[in-house]
């Protein structure tokens, strides 16, 4: 059983972008959103880790927001 029920990565990401896989911007917010939720889930019993992941993520929500 996968430990994520939709496993991201930013190379999915990229491929999904460069085989115009996304039918709007949303959807690839989306993905970025489930990308980032999942590494903190990762990520979570270490301490540092999660800090890091967290900050990754509100940069990611700022520069995507702006779009």
């Amino acid at each position: 059983m996968n430990r994520f029920p939709v496993p991201l990565s930013p190379d999915i990401i990229r491929l999904r972008l460069e085989n115009n896989y996304y039918r709007s911007l949303e959807a690839m917010k989306h993905d970025f959103s489930v990308m980032l939720a999942n590494g903190e889930d990762y990520f979570v019993k270490n301490r540092e880790l999660t800090v890091k992941m967290k900050r990754l993520s509100e940069w990611f929500t700022k520069k995507l927001s702006n779009l």
